[in-house]
Formats: C-alpha cells, structure tokens, sequence
C-alpha cells in the first residue's frame, strides 16, 4: 500500500495510530525512535503511542538514542551534514556512504567535448537533503548491475570545468 504523507498529515496522532497503523496494517509490535513526532504538525510523541499502544494490546518498544560525540543521532543532525558537505562524518553516523539515487537526463554535452562524458542526474533538491556545492568521490552503480561499482567524481552545483564555470 502507497500512500502520499499528503493524504494522512492532516490526521491527529491518535486518528493516525488507530486509522492508518490499526486499521490498516494491524501490527502486533511498533518500533520507534525515544524522539518520534507523529499526527499533524507533530503534536504527539512516543508516549503518545506507547499508551494507545497498551490500550490496543500491540507492544510498542521505543529506541534508546543512539550517540556519537555525546549527542543522539538524528536525521537532522546527518541532513545538516550532508548540506555542508561533511560527508565523510554523515557516513560514519549512517554507517555507510551517503547515497543518491536518480535517473540519467540528457544535459548540454559540455562533458562529453572535454574528453569525458558525464551523467546528469535529474533530482528536485527539496526532496531531499543534497551537498553544498563541490567536487566528490563517489561510487555509481547502474540498473542490472547492482554488483559492480564504477569509482566516479561526482559535481553538485556549477560545471567548474566548462567554458565560464557555467
């Protein structure tokens, strides 16, 4: 089932947990960060779900935060990384490298006439936290070919290499 965040954002915490988790998936066991916001503009907390929770007989176990340099993780803290360009410590708090999925798109050629062709990537940076502007080294993996991995140079922002840094 694919639903957009659209369609329940509006809901209240407690119309979420008992329309869309209860009756929808009917889950015997919730997992959840100590830190979790749910229902409209975040008004209810995993407190919130442990005590429905408890009241619907379906267990809910909330994490302890995990921490790294005395404070806890978060997706804030690893998509203001990434924003600065510090992928290398976004990595360690993810536990792997930062990844950016998209679809090729046909660009100006520029690339291609400097003696190395490039890739576009179509993306819409409000969907999800990209790089400040620079040069990366990245690994690409192409549809069909999840095993192998092709070391590549990623650019985020201006084409530093063409003609008036276009």
């Amino acid at each position: 089932m694919t639903e957009s965040f659209a369609a329940v954002s509006h809901l209240s915490g407690e119309a979420f947990f008992r329309e869309v988790l209860l009756n929808r998936f009917a889950p015997s066991a919730i997992v959840c960060g100590f830190n979790f916001r749910f229902g409209a503009n975040g008004a209810c907390s995993a407190e919130d779900l442990e005590r429905w929770g408890k009241e619907a007989g379906v267990t809910v176990h909330v994490e302890t935060p995990c921490l790294r340099d005395a404070r806890p993780v978060s997706s804030t803290w690893i998509r203001s990384l990434v924003r600065v360009g510090d992928m290398e410590k976004a990595a360690g708090l993810l536990t792997r490298p930062y990844g950016i999925a998209g679809i090729v798109e046909h660009g100006k050629a520029l690339g291609r006439k400097l003696g190395f062709p490039t890739a576009n990537i179509a993306y819409d940076p409000a969907e999800r936290s990209w790089p400040r502007e620079g040069v990366y080294v990245g690994l690409a993996r192409l549809d069909g070919e999840e095993e192998k991995a092709y070391v590549t140079i990623l650019n985020q922002g201006r084409h530093p290499t063409a003609p008036g840094g276009m």
